[in-house]
């Protein structure tokens, strides 16, 4: 049986609210490192510590433009009685996987307002190490979003007071020592107008190329990433729909990313009611199942552990979230609220 994923409201500064999350996920934070010192070892023949060592030129690259957010992380690890460092490292999560076919985004245009919808694919493991956060700060805009444990403040989804509303997902399999991406997402959550939130997808060197989504008030954007260039997308009709594969920018188009997004753009063209019961429908769907189905299932056949973890639909109208806890067919949503 599954943790319920934790929902911890804050305030105060970058590193005072890192603590608190550290303190309040302390049980989850340990056990993820410890799974990952092990897994890190198991599939590169590297000792953990070699990623350690990585992991300083990256914080060295982040510092200049990230300095807020390396705080919050340091609090975070501070909070939990972890090694900073040893945390800092799990930002490599993707670079070891290297699992490129995980995550279906969508947007959604109703008479009611504007929606996100969004599948999180990752490792069976992760399911309840995930935790929303509801934070009020000074100066800045209050945020709403669903992140990961590790790599620390990778956030899944995010809504905030300014406007902005965003999702991400892989778009690249392609490595480099850069900032992360959890850093930059991080930043975009506190991004006060549609600007700021395009400058932190687009900062270079970054360490891996990634799609993401943004509802600006009224403005639907998607900005796609490889390594060395960007393409925003302006979003001009009442639905949109990305998978792992580029829509603008130049790059391999897979059969499993094909098939997901062709499914869910056949189901918003030809669904006679568009509404966030729709959202909820694509979300939990099983044609192609179940590598490669919108709701994938992990089989535990040969190892396989890749699955959805997380079902998201952003409400702009209401200001909430909802959220279901791995598969949503298997799944009830629950509501999280912005103010």
């Amino acid at each position: 049986m599954k943790n319920e994923i934790p929902s911890i409201e804050v305030n105060g500064d970058n590193y005072n609210v890192g603590y608190k999350i550290g303190q309040r996920c302390k049980k989850q934070i340990w056990q993820l490192l410890e799974i990952s010192k092990k897994k890190y070892s198991s599939i590169t023949g590297k000792p953990f510590e070699y990623f350690v060592h990585r992991s300083k030129k990256i914080l060295n690259l982040s510092h200049k433009h990230y300095k807020n957010y390396i705080d919050e992380i340091k609090g975070m690890s501070d909070g939990a009685g972890v090694n900073f460092n040893e945390y800092f490292t799990l930002n490599f999560e993707d670079e070891i996987e290297d699992f490129l076919y995980k995550c279906t985004t969508l947007f959604l245009k109703t008479k009611a307002g504007l929606y996100l919808g969004h599948n999180e694919d990752w490792t069976t493991d992760f399911i309840d190490k995930l935790y929303v956060l509801k934070l009020k700060q000074k100066g800045k805009p209050n945020v709403l979003f669903l992140s990961y444990l590790g790599p620390p403040q990778f956030i899944i989804a995010s809504i905030n007071s300014a406007g902005i509303a965003f999702t991400a997902n892989s778009l690249y399999a392609s490595h480099r020592l850069g900032v992360p991406e959890a850093l930059m997402l991080r930043s975009m959550a506190d991004a006060a107008n549609i600007k700021e939130a395009i400058k932190d997808l687009t900062i270079k060197p970054r360490g891996m190329g990634m799609n993401s989504m943004i509802i600006a008030k009224h403005k639907i954007i998607d900005v796609e990433n490889s390594l060395n260039n960007s393409a925003v997308i302006e979003v001009n009709k009442d639905w949109f729909v990305h998978t792992n594969h580029p829509l603008k920018l130049k790059g391999k188009h897979t059969k499993n990313s094909l098939l997901r997004f062709n499914r869910v753009s056949e189901m918003l063209e030809n669904s006679p009611k568009r509404d966030i019961n729709l959202i909820k429908k694509i979300l939990s769907d099983h044609k192609h199942y179940p590598f490669h189905s919108v709701c994938r299932h992990a089989t535990n056949k040969k190892g396989e552990k890749w699955s959805t973890i997380a079902s998201i639909i952003i409400d702009m109208k209401k200001e909430r979230m909802l959220v279901a806890q791995g598969n949503s067919c298997q799944s009830d949503f629950k509501e999280y609220k912005l103010n």
